[in-house]
Formats: structure tokens, C-alpha cells, sequence
């Protein structure tokens, strides 16, 4: 009787112990996940942005990804920890993030008109980091542009900024 008892109890606690643990654990890695989509602007909010630039607005940050792209996904955690820790800064020109997968094929036309040189032939690469500068209208020119998967070269191009 005693045993069973003893047995019983320490099952318990085992379970709850184990629980515990799960649940911790779980949590921990939920919370510290690196990407895009605790990062990324609606693009609603992108095209507004960029069709009426503000009057102090002298740059901005454009980062292009799709969610099912394998690249993107490649560079996802160093590239998003990297924007979180430059978007502190405060000389920094403010981030766009645009998952193209949420965008309409007239959005993207009118994100690959409006901003010069960021779609080689009509196309809009994934993963594209670009330093954009309004020139007026609507318009903006890439001062920094690069399409790929090289740290390094995303780093020049989002975080060595100075206006």
C-alpha cells in the first residue's frame, strides 16, 4: 500500500516536472525566433510610404523577401537580427520589410516603376536589400542595391548609411 502510494506520488511529480520543462522550453524558443514576420510592414503601408514620401524623409531601408523563398530563408535569422539591432541606431533611415508574396502583381509593378534600377527586367528578386533615396513624385532612386545571399554585402548595404 505504502509503495503504491510512493509510486504514485513521484509519477506525478515526474509529469509535472516534465510538463514544466516543455513548457519552458517551448516558450524560449517561440519568443527568441528570428524573422521576417515580426519585422515586415504591411504593404499597404509600404506603398503609402513610398507614393507620398514626407517632406523630411531623405532615405529609407527596403528589404524584399518571399516567405517561400529558400534563400530568404537561408539568411532569415542573422539578416533579421541584424535590422533589429540597426533599427536602435538613431542615425539610421527607417526599415521597410515587404514579404512579395503579399503583394499584388499591380503593387509590384508599381514598387518596380517607382523605385529605378530594383527590378532587372520587370522582375523583383528575392532576397533584395536596397538604400533608397526620393527624388520627388512618387520616385526613388537605389543609392545601394544588392540581390543575394553574401552577408557582408547586405551589411554595406543596410548598415553603413550615412546620409
Amino acid at each position: 500500500m505504502k509503495n503504491r502510494k510512493y509510486i504514485l506520488n513521484f509519477g506525478i511529480c515526474m509529469l509535472v516536472f516534465l510538463l514544466a520543462l516543455l513548457l519552458l522550453f517551448h516558450d524560449n524558443k517561440h519568443q527568441t525566433r528570428a524573422s521576417y514576420d515580426n519585422i515586415s510592414t504591411s504593404p499597404t503601408k509600404v506603398l503609402k510610404i513610398l507614393s507620398q514620401p514626407s517632406v523630411d524623409q531623405k532615405s529609407l531601408i527596403l528589404v524584399l523577401y518571399k516567405n517561400d523563398c529558400k534563400y530568404c530563408k537561408k539568411i532569415e535569422k542573422p539578416v533579421v537580427q541584424e535590422i533589429q539591432k540597426l533599427k536602435g541606431e538613431n542615425n539610421k533611415p527607417p526599415f521597410l520589410v515587404l514579404n512579395l508574396n503579399s503583394v499584388s502583381p499591380r503593387q509590384k509593378v508599381m514598387l518596380s516603376k517607382n523605385i529605378l534600377d530594383l527590378a532587372p527586367n520587370q522582375r523583383l528578386l528575392t532576397p533584395t536589400f536596397a538604400l533608397i533615396k526620393s527624388k520627388g513624385n512618387g520616385y526613388w532612386q537605389a543609392l545601394k542595391l544588392y540581390s543575394g545571399t553574401d552577408l557582408v554585402r547586405i551589411k554595406k548595404v543596410i548598415g553603413d548609411n550615412n546620409d
